[in-house]
C-alpha cells in the first residue's frame, strides 16, 4: 500500500509558477498512490472549473476534502479497494490552516488518517496544534499522521542556508530572542513523546530528507528544510517497507515542495 503526501503549492496554479497541474498529475500517475493527501488544494472548490473532479478522474481515485478558512484546503484521495468512509474537519478553532480526520478501510485493516497543514508563522501555535493531534496516538490502532508541518524535527540538523533568511522570517522558527539559533522543534517532539513515530527519520537516519527547496517557489523556500512528514502509531510503523522524498527533474519544477512517498507491507516488517 503506497501513501503519498504532497503540497501542490496553491492548487497547482499561481502567477509565480504558472499552471502546473498537468505536471503534478503526471508525477502522481507515475507514482500510483493508493492513498494521497494533498495540501494547498487551493481552488479545488471552484464550481466553474471543478478541478477536484478532474484530478480524481485522471488519477482513478475517489476523494474527499475539507474547506479551510485560509483557502489552503486539504484533500484525501483513495484508490480501490481502499475506501474513505468518513471525513471531517477537526479542531477548527485551533488550526490556522486545517486538520482533516478520515476513517479509511484498507487491505490491512481500518485506518485513521490525519492530514494536517500547521501554522507557518508561530511556534506556539504549532505546538498547540500538535498537542491536540497527539491525543490520537493510540498504541493499539492504525493511525497515520501526514502533511505539511512547517516545523523542525528534534532529530534534524539546522542547515547553514537558513541563516541567509531575514530575521523577520527566522522569527517564525526560533524559540526565543535570547537564543536566536535555538530552532523550535517542540511541536514535533510532543508528537513523538505521545507515541507517534517519524517514519522517514526512522528508516533513513543519514538522509536529511529535505522537502524544500525545489527549483521554484517563494523566497522563503530557498533554504534546506524538512517540512513534510509522515508519522504513525506502532502498528503502522512496523509495516513500513520504504519511505523517500521524491526528487526528480519533474518534481523540481512541479511545486515548491517535494512529495513524500511511503510503501507499507501487508504484514509487519
Amino acid at each position: 500500500m503506497r501513501i503519498v503526501s504532497y503540497n501542490i503549492w496553491d492548487g497547482g496554479v499561481n502567477e509565480a509558477g504558472g499552471d502546473r497541474q498537468e505536471k503534478l498529475l503526471g508525477i502522481l500517475e507515475n507514482l500510483h498512490p493508493d492513498l494521497l493527501l494533498l495540501t494547498e488544494a487551493c481552488g479545488f472548490t471552484s464550481p466553474a472549473k471543478d478541478p477536484f473532479q478532474m484530478w480524481q478522474k485522471r488519477l482513478g481515485m475517489k476523494g474527499e476534502m475539507i474547506k479551510t478558512p485560509s483557502g489552503f484546503h486539504l484533500a484525501l484521495l483513495a484508490k480501490d479497494p481502499i475506501t474513505i468512509t468518513s471525513v471531517e474537519a477537526v479542531h477548527e478553532q485551533i488550526f490556522y490552516h486545517g486538520c482533516l480526520s478520515a476513517q479509511v478501510k484498507t487491505p490491512i485493516g481500518d485506518l485513521l488518517v490525519l492530514g494536517v497543514h500547521l501554522n507557518p508563522f508561530d511556534p506556539e501555535s504549532r505546538l498547540s496544534e500538535t498537542r491536540h493531534i497527539s491525543r490520537e496516538a493510540h498504541a493499539d490502532k492504525n493511525v497515520i499522521l501526514l502533511g505539511d508541518f512547517n516545523s523542525f524535527s528534534p532529530s534534524d540538523e539546522v542547515h547553514e542556508s537558513l541563516w541567509k533568511l531575514p530575521p523577520r522570517i527566522l522569527a517564525r522558527h526560533i524559540r526565543d530572542t535570547d537564543h536566536p539559533k535555538d530552532f523550535d522543534s517542540r511541536a514535533l517532539a510532543i508528537l513523538e513523546y505521545a507515541g507517534f513515530t517519524d517514519l522517514f527519520r526512522t528508516r533513513n537516519p543519514q538522509d536529511p530528507g529535505w522537502t524544500i527547496p525545489t527549483d521554484i517557489g517563494s523566497p522563503f523556500h530557498t533554504t534546506h528544510m524538512r517540512l513534510d512528514y509522515m508519522f504513525a502509531t506502532e502498528p503502522m510503523a512496523k509495516r513500513v517497507a520504504k519511505i523517500e522524498v521524491l526528487r526528480t527533474a519533474e518534481t523540481k519544477t512541479a511545486s515548491d515542495h517535494f512529495p513524500l512517498v511511503c510503501d507499507f507491507g501487508t504484514s509487519d516488517s
